[in-house]
């Protein structure tokens, strides 16, 4: 598949693009259980599960671009040796919004991640799997509003013990295409739309 340059921050890479119709099979997600540290979980023991627990950690860290709720997330749910939390693509991406406006009040603003699209990349076995969500984040501050695209990829391990499935040990794995998801990039690099999305 086409891979990401995660040092590519020119800003038309996160703009909307045009829209095409699905090339690829849909991917349903199983629906998850119960919560713990503000983030979905118990979703199955299988590749899909692993692509909802990706998207609902994404979810949590980027409810209003708090960094304490992607710090929260990230602790509960990564594994000893995983990538670093500020490493982790979305606390890279709201570091980097208040890097780039650091006159914004934390408390004032409001944000919400939609997954879009999944991808599962490979798989060893049945405890093991890189997966990558695709979608739009919505932000407002005061009276201005944006939506952009943000992705993230992961190793995700099954955990026995906590019967869920946690980002494991590793470097971040090659980031699929920055791409506005459902754009022919998106599709072309394997993406699928995703239904059933956690809340």
């Amino acid at each position: 598949m086409p891979e990401g340059d995660s040092s590519n921050l020119d800003p038309s890479n996160f703009k909307p693009k045009p829209e095409v119709q699905a090339t690829t099979p849909g991917l349903n997600l199983p629906s998850g259980k119960k919560t713990d540290a503000g983030v979905r979980t118990g979703f199955t023991h299988t590749p899909e599960g692993a692509v909802a627990q990706l998207a609902a950690l994404n979810q949590a860290a980027y409810t209003n671009l708090d960094a304490q709720a992607g710090r929260n997330a990230y602790t509960a749910f990564a594994m000893p040796g995983a990538v670093p939390l500020e490493d982790w693509n979305p606390t890279k991406t709201v570091m980097r919004y208040y890097t780039d406006s650091p006159d914004t009040d934390p408390t004032r603003m409001r944000a919400q991640f939609v997954p879009v699209q999944g991808l599962i990349k490979g798989s060893v076995g049945n405890n093991f799997t890189v997966v990558c969500v695709n979608g739009q984040l919505t932000y407002t501050y005061k009276s201005e509003s944006n939506r952009v695209a943000v992705w993230d990829c992961a190793r995700m391990r099954w955990d026995d013990k906590g019967d869920r499935w946690m980002i494991a040990a590793g470097a971040t794995p090659a980031r699929a295409p920055l791409t506005w998801p459902r754009s022919e990039l998106s599709y072309r690099a394997g993406f699928r739309d995703l239904s059933n999305v956690p809340e």
